[in-house]
């Protein structure tokens, strides 16, 4: 199966991966983290305001140049 995905759905599923990992593992540091990266229901933006902009970092580090 090969899917294209908008940037928010690839993070939120990079979320839901850590999530489970974090689960498996009881991993507090892994916990702590997740809730920076958590998006805020009422806004939109990631409770660590950071986070985002990390995370567009990351895609246009990692897309070909």
């Amino acid at each position: 199966m090969m899917n294209t995905l908008t940037i928010e759905q690839a993070y939120r599923a990079m979320i839901y991966f850590l999530d489970k990992l974090q689960q498996r593992t009881n991993s507090d540091d892994l916990a702590v983290y997740l809730g920076g990266m958590d998006i805020n229901k009422n806004d939109g933006k990631t409770m660590d305001p950071a986070m985002w902009g990390d995370w567009l970092k990351a895609i246009e580090e990692t897309l070909p140049k």
